[in-house]
């Protein structure tokens, strides 16, 4: 069940302080990973505003597709 969990593109935010205690599995499967300091405000158009704004669109299309298991439920 886990390594079908990990080889589903599904779209992760972690938010977290101890980026080095994180496991490097972003790299391995291919997601985009961003550092964002939160003292400072990301400035419009930067390159971690566009990819957080991109994860954000990523996560209301998934919302949006319809489920596998009501993809099933049609089907029978």
């Amino acid at each position: 069940l886990l390594a079908d969990i990990e080889s589903t593109p599904i779209p992760t935010l972690v938010v977290g302080c101890k980026l080095d205690l994180a496991p490097e599995r972003a790299k391995q499967a291919g997601y985009d990973r961003i550092n964002v300091d939160c003292r400072k405000a990301m400035a419009p158009g930067s390159t971690n505003r566009i990819i957080l704004s991109k994860f954000f669109d990523s996560v209301v299309e998934r919302r949006k597709a319809p489920m596998a298991s009501e993809r099933r439920r049609r089907l029978l």
